[in-house]
């Protein structure tokens, strides 16, 4: 079975085709979305599940032994014969000898989507954004690196001491951020400007004419992806007595704290597989261990928010994961037995009886017990079914 824990380069998030013609990042998020990869490749090559992935032969070379794999829940097929890789507009580009704009409006059709004209600003928007995704993908790849380097010792250290092994570290692409502040910026000052790296909040400035260094410092890293899988920022936490003990990258155009999930993306790929399992749908705990720890004990569909509460922006996004009205969510927040208070789960300006006709449950009793990790790993994922699960009531319950 392919690792998919290897790094590839990531499908652009738009892209130029006949005429210079560009596409808003959302409808391409939103194409994306609507057309499942491995249906879309299973047309022409016959796949086979090995585990998380899908293998078949190659399309675009002859082999006798299969070596193209389809990664679902991160949207991107790879061929380790051949080198072929790329997303859904990628393939099609590729098995049908079309420019991008083609494939796009393709597979438009195809998911019932209308084809945007885009504006030159939208293209400028498009590549600005791009460029960012571009920056973050870099550091990513960056702090995986420095993990696995004698530098690194100290983070591995602290990872094997919460259980984490080496397959489910990459999985997750986890990282190191030294205490050097200028380590970051000499690896990707080639490439990224300082104002660039800035802006995706990788660097800071403590004034305005002052030199830029690294935001994160002697951290082990979280990437954080958006809906696609895409890094768009970090969690890092602190190894020591420093403070905070978290930190996440600040708001950028990429980010925006109160509007993503860490895990959303796999979540959302594995809440189809949840939903014909008879599972519990999204699982909502407090932090990046607990979604980890959740992750590898089976359950795919776990999330948590960035250490705020849940946003209507966040609960909508909840809403849409099948099968609706059987989400499962765990409260960060509220004491172990208490019902949950709208002041303390949700902003105080949505009313908490709004959401109960979506049934997005929210758990009263297992709040602050953190899901260790030694707890959840191996083969005990029945005691997170027995104990934890059984405990989440409906937000329409809660007083």
């Amino acid at each position: 079975m392919v690792e998919t824990h290897l790094t590839f380069p990531l499908p652009p998030m738009g892209g130029e085709g006949r005429l210079g013609m560009a596409f808003p990042p959302g409808f391409l998020d939103e194409l994306r979305d609507r057309i499942s990869l491995s249906a879309l490749v299973g047309r022409r090559v016959k796949l086979a599940r090995r585990g998380r992935e899908f293998a078949g032969l190659c399309p675009f070379h002859h082999e006798k032994t299969p070596s193209f794999y389809v990664v679902e829940d991160k949207s991107f097929f790879h061929c380790f014969g051949c080198g072929a890789h790329g997303d859904v507009v990628g393939f099609v580009m590729r098995a049908d000898n079309l420019d991008f704009v083609e494939a796009v409006e393709k597979l438009a059709g195809e998911a019932g989507l209308a084809v945007p004209q885009a504006t030159p600003q939208e293209r400028e928007r498009a590549q600005r954004q791009k460029t960012l995704l571009e920056a973050t993908e870099a550091a990513a790849a960056f702090y995986e690196a420095r993990l696995w380097a004698p530098v690194g010792g100290r983070a591995r250290q602290y990872l094997d001491g919460r259980g984490l092994d080496p397959n489910t570290i990459r999985r997750f692409r986890l990282g190191w951020a030294s205490d050097d502040r200028q380590v970051l910026r000499r690896s990707l000052t080639a490439d990224f400007p300082d104002a660039l790296l800035i802006e995706a909040g990788l660097l800071r400035r403590e004034a305005a004419e002052g030199e830029a260094f690294d935001y994160f410092r002697n951290r082990v890293m979280f990437p954080i992806g958006d809906r696609a899988g895409r890094v768009i920022a970090f969690g890092g936490r602190v190894l020591g007595d420093g403070q905070p003990k978290y930190l996440n990258s600040p708001d950028t155009p990429l980010f925006e704290k109160g509007r993503v999930l860490y895990g959303w993306s796999a979540a959302r790929a594995g809440a189809g597989r949840d939903a014909e399992a008879g599972g519990p749908g999204a699982i909502v705990t407090e932090g990046y261990m607990d979604v980890i720890a959740l992750h590898r004990a089976g359950f795919a569909t776990a999330v948590a928010p960035l250490g705020t509460a849940l946003t209507e922006f966040q609960l909508n996004e909840l809403d849409s994961v099948p099968p609706r009205g059987r989400s499962v969510g765990r409260c960060p927040c509220c004491a172990p037995g208490r019902a949950c208070a709208s002041r303390a789960c949700l902003p105080a300006k949505i009313p908490i009886r709004s959401y109960a006709p979506r049934g997005v449950p929210i758990s009263t009793k297992f709040s602050r017990q953190r899901v260790r990790y030694r707890a959840c790993s191996g083969n005990s994922s029945s005691a997170v079914s027995d104990s934890i699960l059984p405990n989440a009531v409906p937000i329409s319950s809660a007083d």
